[in-house]
């Protein structure tokens, strides 16, 4: 991994920052801290961080920081920092240090199989839908055969949840300025509870993501901040439920981690063959629309999105309540969590639904 930075803060934040994210995925294990570390340090060719201001390339893109592909699972990661830059502009610049090693991160993570071929690529985890073969990429579901992606909102909201999750349970410069918020806060509450002008322009839509990370909640009282001060990985924790089965926690958290292909068969299993990936390619419009200038949303598309997650949850919550893992109570403490994003929403992009619509 070859490292140039702007100034001397950007190395000593930056490798705070690396720590945080290497903690959040890894919990107090330390195998685990030692094997995923040297795998990260490995995946990133190169980090560049210039000094804050005019710079061409980030400019022309309305970035602050990006992380490219060279490969499957392997990344350039190119930053403005915090030379010349304004203190006001310091925690802004620290979540996207956060914000882009997560996407180095998740790109090396998302699950191989069986280490490399003979040619020295990676194996992927395969997923069929319709005919085509497809991947995890980093968050994303890539089509095998052209290498398009799918899911680009849902993947840099992500990056933006999990940075914010990072320096609020970890940095105490963080916590300071934002007294009380943790992970529970950051995938509960709409945005405005816990920002503190840090987030990217991707805010706009992490009220989308949270409600899919309801959708896929597993473990009613999960408190998220305890179980992270206590040294647990919350991407890959796992619950025993009251049949005897052992679950993940959040099979959305597991599945952008380790396997999008395993998320895509969780809702296509519910849904419908090629519906995720008809749910992504929606999400994508939408992405695509609050990044434009105008960044005027539509909110039909926001309803469509929000209506399809809904009859995903409640078919799936059924059917793990026939398995026997859900009780009534239960379901009645994920549905108020669920309901709570949904209905923040109906104002937040004005995607108001009638009572008819919401009995259909």
């Amino acid at each position: 991994m070859n490292c140039s930075f702007s100034c001397d803060k950007d190395k000593e934040v930056f490798n705070k920052v690396f720590q945080y994210n290497l903690r959040l995925l890894c919990g107090n294990n330390n195998e685990k801290i030692n094997i995923n570390g040297n795998k990260i340090c490995n995946a990133i060719n190169t980090i560049r961080i210039v000094p804050n201001g005019p710079d061409e390339y980030l400019d022309s893109k309305r970035l602050n920081g990006e992380t490219s592909s060279t490969g499957i699972g392997f990344s350039d990661i190119y930053m403005k920092g915090f030379s010349n830059a304004p203190e006001y502009k310091y925690s802004q610049i620290k979540h996207t240090f956060s914000h882009e090693l997560w996407h180095a991160i998740y790109a090396i993570m998302n699950r191989d199989k069986d280490g490399f071929d003979t040619n020295g690529n990676r194996r992927m985890w395969i997923g069929k839908c319709n005919g085509e073969d497809y991947f995890g990429a980093g968050g994303t579901i890539a089509e095998r055969r052209t290498g398009k992606r799918y899911g680009k909102l849902f993947e840099e909201t992500m990056m933006d949840i999990k940075a914010s999750i990072s320096l609020s349970e970890f940095d105490t410069e963080s916590q300071r300025t934002n007294p009380g918020v943790t992970a529970d806060t950051i995938l509960s509450e709409h945005i405005d509870k816990w920002s503190n002008n840090d987030q990217s322009g991707y805010a706009i839509f992490s009220s989308i993501t949270r409600l899919m990370i309801a959708a896929c909640l597993n473990e009613p009282d999960i408190n998220y901040h305890y179980w992270i001060q206590r040294g647990e990985s919350i991407d890959d924790m796992k619950t025993k439920r009251q049949n005897g089965s052992i679950i993940y926690v959040n099979d959305f958290l597991y599945g952008m981690m380790y396997d999008p292909i395993y998320i895509m068969e969780e809702y296509d299993k519910y849904m419908g063959e090629g519906e995720y990936l008809n749910l992504l390619k929606t999400t994508d419009i939408v992405y695509e629309q609050g990044l434009a200038l105008d960044k005027t949303i539509d909110s039909n598309l926001v309803k469509k999105i929000m209506k399809n997650i809904s009859q995903f949850a409640q078919l799936r919550t059924i059917d793990l309540k026939q398995k026997g893992i859900f009780s009534d109570d239960e379901i009645r403490v994920l549905s108020s969590k669920y309901n709570r994003i949904w209905n923040t929403m109906q104002k937040e992009y004005g995607a108001y639904f009638s009572q008819d619509e919401i009995r259909k």
